[in-house]
């Protein structure tokens, strides 16, 4: 993409912390030559790709064809996101149904976007109660507090921390 969103793009990612990491290429050509230096290294391949369907040298439909070429598991651990300006719709119905794209969002990247992302939910949607960790304090009515998911006991293997993607939590 171009220099101006791609820093924007990765502005928002740092603030948020929505990612540990983040690389940033400026042609799906690049982007394609980075994801094949690192095939033997699984921990420096993205989980998520943000790809615009404009992109100089190699466009996004272009990219993802190349991309399919890849192996089963690389494929399956990086996942597409299509993040563009576009407002063509045959373009935006071709490239949502390719298997490796899992959200269409237009430009810019916004926090709610990723929030949604992360979150699998839109502004206005509720969690399935029983996924929630409020479900289990309403049930046992007992205090709930920890400072890193990770790293506690018992949380650390629960499956909303994991779900949701968030690390502290207090309820009363």
């Amino acid at each position: 993409d171009n220099d101006t969103d791609n820093f924007i793009s990765k502005r928002i990612i740092e603030i948020t912390k929505f990612a540990k990491r983040v690389e940033v290429k400026g042609s799906g050509k690049a982007a394609l030559d980075y994801l094949r230096e690192n095939q033997s290294n699984a921990e420096n391949l993205p989980s998520l790709i943000f790809l615009d369907i404009n992109m100089p040298i190699v466009d996004g439909f272009v990219f993802l064809y190349e991309f399919e070429k890849f192996n089963e598991v690389d494929r399956n651990k990086c996942k597409a996101i299509i993040l563009s300006s576009s407002d063509n719709k045959r373009d935006i119905d071709k490239i949502v149904n390719n298997n490796h794209v899992i959200k269409f969002i237009t430009k810019p990247l916004t926090e709610v976007a990723l929030d949604e992302i992360k979150l699998g939910l839109k502004p206005g949607d509720e969690m399935p109660l029983e996924t929630t960790i409020c479900n289990e304090v309403r049930e046992h009515g007992t205090l709930v507090v920890f400072d890193d998911a990770l790293a506690d006991p018992h949380y650390s293997q629960h499956q909303t921390p994991k779900l949701y993607n968030f690390r502290s939590y207090i309820s009363v």
